[in-house]
C-alpha cells in the first residue's frame, strides 16, 4: 500500500542491514509530506506498525477503515499520543529506557540537592543576619537601660527629662513591665529643667551673719537668736502670749531661718552643714538625714508647704523635701544667689537674679505619683507583727510601729503616735466609717473618732478594759464586723462590738484571716497546713458553717476577697494566686516562683497587687500577666517592704519599710502620666 502510494518502498536503507534497522524500528517517511491525505496515511501506518499486535487484527478491519475514508467518514485509527508513542519506545528498547530515566532520575536528584544545599545557604546568612540585628537590637536596648539606670541615680539636672524619652522610645521597640518600672521611677524623681541664659562664673564667697529674729508671717510667732557659751547658737521660740514656747539648741552658728505661711513650721540652717525643721507642738527639731558639702545660707517655702528651695553657699540650689528629709533634686548656679529665688507660676518655676545681674528662671518638676515619710526618729521601730491602712478620702495612713499605731495625714504633712503599746503586745490597726480602730493582746479593742483625731486626740497608755483583751485585730468588713485573732486559745474569731457573742472559725493552727466588704464569708489559713477555708458567717447563732477548701499548696500568709466578694486572692512564700470563692477553681498564677508576702485588689477588681521584700507588683486577675512594678524611690535606702495596703475606693497604695518608712503611691495619677507617654492603655 505504501509503494503504491508513494511511489517507492517504506524502507529505503543505504544498504540491506540499514534497511533492516529501519524496518525493526519501524521508521518510515510520513506520507503527508507527499501530500497524501492524514486519515489515509494513518491507515497506512498501522498496516507498517514493527509489532504485529500493534496492527489490523483482520483484513475486514482494514477495509471497513479504507471504505470509510472513500466515503469521507471517520476512520478507526488517529495520529499517535505522546503517550503512546513513549509506551510503544519503552517497549522496543526497556534497557535503553531503563538507563535513560536512570540517569535523568540521577540528574534531577543531583539538581534537587544543589537547589536544596543552596536554599539552606541562603537560609542559614538570613537568619544569621537576622540574629546578628536581633543581638544588636538587645546590645543597644541593654545599653540605653543602663544608660537610663546612671540617669536615675545621677541627682542630676535633666535626669527625669532624659530618662523618660529613653524609655518611651525603648517600649516602642520593645513593650516589657521592666520599662514601666524604669518609667515609674524617673516620675518619682525631681528635676530641674534651666532655662538658656549666658553663662555665671563661680566667685569668692563669704558666709553672711544669721538673722536675730523672724516672725511669721501671721504675726503669731517669733524666732530669736539667744547668746550661748558654746560654739552651737540657741533658738528661743516665743508663742503668741509671748512667753518661750520651746528653746533649741543648733550644732553651729545660725546662718538663716524662715517660717512657713501657716506660723506652724520654722525651718533653720547653721554653720555645721546641717538644716532643721521645727514644728509647733515638739520640744525637738528634726534634722535632715544626709548633710550636704556646704552651708544652707537661705529658704524660700514652696506654694505646697511640703518642699523648700534652698540656697547654699557654695551656689547650689536644692529641693527639700520635708517628708523624706531629703533633697530630692540639687543644681549648681554658679554662684551664690542673691537675694533669694522666687516660686513662679503656683510652684512650677523658680526666678532669680545672676551674679551678672541677668534674670534667670528654672522649670521645676517635682516627683509625680508618690509621697515619702522618712523615719524621723531612731526610736520608731517596725512592728514584728506589720499591719498598714490608707484613707484616701481621709488622706490619712495608719500603720503599727514597735511604739505603738502612728498616723500620717499627707496633706498637712503631720505625723504623729495616735495609740501607743501596751507592753509587748502585738497590734492591729484599721480605718472604720467613724474614725480609727485599734486592738492588741494587752490594750484591747479601743478607737478614735474623726473629730478626736481632728483636735489631736490619742489613746492612753493603760491595758484595755474591752472584752476583747488577748486579740489582735487581723481583718475588718465595711458594716463593722472584725475578725480576731484570740491569743490564749490560738483561734480566729469574728465578731461585731456592740453584738454579744463571737463566731469562732475553727481553723487549726490559725494563721491568716480575711473577711468580704459585708461581713458575711470569711477565708482562713493554717500556719503549717495548705489550703484555703472559705466560710459562711451570714447565718443565725454564732456558728460559722464551711463552704470550700482551696487546693493552695503552701500555707497562705495574706488572703484578700476582691471587691464583689466572688474571688479570693492568696499569698504564699513561692506565689500569689486568685481563686473562684464559689467552685474552688483556681483562675490564675501571679509571679510563680516569686517570694510574697502580701497582697491587695485594686477597686477596679481586675487588678491585683502584691508585694515581696523589693515592692509591690501588679497583675492581672484574670490570666496572671505581670502588668507593672513600683520601684523603691531615690533616695531612700535599700530597707525591705514588710507592709502593704491599698484604698477601697482610689488607688492609694500604702507601703511600710523595714525601718518604719511609709511609702504612699497615687496609682491614679501614675497610670496618667504613663498613658501620656503611650504606655499604659
Amino acid at each position: 500500500m505504501y509503494h503504491a502510494l508513494a511511489g517507492h518502498p517504506p524502507y529505503r536503507g543505504a544498504n540491506p542491514a540499514g534497511t533492516l534497522t529501519l524496518a525493526v524500528e519501524g521508521r518510515v517517511e510520513p506520507l503527508t509530506q507527499q501530500g497524501i491525505a492524514e486519515d489515509l496515511w494513518q491507515v497506512c501506518r498501522k498496516c507498517l506498525e514493527p509489532d504485529p499486535a500493534d496492527r489490523y487484527n483482520t483484513a475486514r478491519e482494514l477495509e471497513t477503515d479504507l471504505r470509510s475514508w472513500l466515503a469521507g467518514a471517520p476512520v478507526s485509527v488517529r495520529r499517535l499520543s505522546p503517550t503512546e508513542k513513549l509506551r510503544r519506545v519503552v517497549r522496543r528498547n526497556p534497557m535503553v529506557t531503563a538507563l535513560s530515566l536512570t540517569t535523568a532520575l540521577a540528574l534531577v536528584l543531583a539538581l534537587a540537592a544543589v537547589v536544596v544545599a543552596d536554599r539552606r545557604v541562603l537560609n542559614y546568612e538570613r537568619e544569621r543576619g537576622q540574629m546578628a540585628g536581633r543581638l544588636a537590637e538587645e546590645r543597644l536596648h541593654t545599653a540605653r537601660l543602663a544608660q537610663v539606670e546612671l540617669l536615675l541615680s545621677s541627682q542630676r539636672p535633666g535626669q527625669r527629662t532624659k530618662a523618660l524619652e529613653i524609655v518611651k522610645e525603648a517600649w516602642q521597640r520593645k513593650p516589657e513591665p521592666g520599662l514601666r518600672e524604669l518609667a515609674v521611677r524617673a516620675l518619682t524623681l525631681g528635676d530641674f529643667v534651666q532655662q538658656e541664659g549666658p553663662t555665671v562664673l563661680p566667685r569668692r564667697f563669704s558666709l553672711p551673719p544669721g538673722p536675730k529674729e523672724v516672725v511669721s508671717l501671721n504675726g503669731q510667732r517669733r524666732a530669736r537668736l539667744r547668746p550661748s557659751d558654746d560654739d552651737g547658737d540657741l533658738v528661743q521660740i516665743v508663742n503668741p502670749a509671748g512667753n518661750e514656747e520651746t528653746l533649741l539648741k543648733l550644732d553651729g552658728k545660725l546662718l538663716a531661718m524662715t517660717w512657713n505661711t501657716e506660723g506652724d513650721q520654722l525651718v533653720l540652717a547653721c554653720t555645721a552643714m546641717r538644716t532643721y525643721r521645727w514644728r509647733a507642738g515638739s520640744t525637738e527639731m528634726e534634722n535632715r538625714l544626709r548633710p550636704r558639702d556646704s552651708a544652707t545660707i537661705g529658704f524660700v517655702w514652696h506654694p505646697g508647704g511640703r518642699h523648700i528651695a534652698c540656697v547654699a553657699a557654695d551656689g547650689v540650689l536644692w529641693i527639700w523635701d520635708l517628708d523624706r528629709a531629703d533633697d530630692v533634686i540639687a543644681e549648681s548656679l554658679g554662684a551664690v544667689v542673691d537675694p533669694l529665688p522666687e516660686w513662679k507660676s503656683e510652684g512650677r518655676e523658680l526666678a532669680w537674679q545672676d551674679a551678672n545681674g541677668a534674670r534667670r528662671q528654672m522649670n521645676v518638676v517635682l516627683p509625680t505619683g508618690v509621697r515619702v515619710l522618712r523615719r524621723q526618729s531612731d526610736g520608731l521601730r517596725r512592728e514584728n507583727f506589720s499591719t498598714i491602712a490608707v484613707d484616701a478620702r481621709r488622706e490619712q495612713v495608719l500603720w503599727s510601729t514597735g511604739n505603738g499605731v502612728q498616723l500620717w495625714e499627707p496633706a498637712v504633712g503631720r505625723q504623729r503616735q495616735v495609740a501607743p503599746k501596751s507592753g509587748r503586745e502585738w497590734m492591729g490597726a484599721r480605718f472604720t466609717a467613724e474614725g480609727i480602730q485599734t486592738c492588741g493582746w494587752n490594750s484591747g479593742l479601743r478607737g478614735l473618732t474623726d473629730a478626736e483625731l481632728a483636735s489631736g486626740g490619742a489613746l492612753p497608755d493603760r491595758p484595755g478594759v474591752s472584752p476583747y483583751v488577748g486579740a489582735v485585730l487581723m481583718a475588718g468588713s465595711e458594716n463593722g464586723w472584725l475578725a480576731l485573732l484570740q491569743g490564749p486559745l490560738q483561734r480566729f474569731a469574728v465578731v461585731k462590738p456592740g453584738t454579744k457573742g463571737a463566731r469562732p472559725l475553727p481553723q487549726p493552727l490559725p494563721y491568716s484571716v480575711t473577711l468580704n466588704h459585708d461581713g458575711t464569708r470569711a477565708a482562713t489559713s493554717s500556719f503549717q497546713n495548705p489550703g484555703v477555708v472559705i466560710w459562711d458567717i451570714s447565718g443565725p447563732g454564732m456558728s460559722a458553717r464551711k463552704l470550700q477548701e482551696l487546693a493552695e499548696v503552701e500555707p497562705a500568709a495574706s488572703l484578700t476577697f476582691s471587691p464583689d466578694g466572688s474571688r479570693l486572692l492568696t499569698v504564699s512564700n513561692h506565689r500569689g494566686a486568685v481563686w473562684n470563692v464559689t467552685s474552688g477553681e483556681l483562675i490564675a498564677n501571679l509571679g510563680a516562683g516569686e517570694s510574697f508576702n502580701q497582697g491587695a485588689w485594686l477597686p477596679d477588681g481586675r487588678t491585683v497587687v502584691v508585694q515581696n521584700g523589693r515592692g509591690a507588683q501588679f497583675y492581672s486577675a484574670a490570666d496572671g500577666n505581670l502588668l507593672a512594678r513600683l520601684p523603691h524611690p531615690a533616695p531612700l535606702a535599700g530597707d525591705e517592704h514588710v507592709a502593704m495596703a491599698v484604698d477601697s475606693r482610689k488607688n492609694w497604695i500604702a507601703e511600710q519599710l523595714e525601718d518604719s518608712s511609709v511609702i504612699l503611691w497615687d496609682w491614679d495619677e501614675l497610670q496618667r502620666e504613663l498613658t501620656q507617654l503611650g504606655m499604659w492603655e
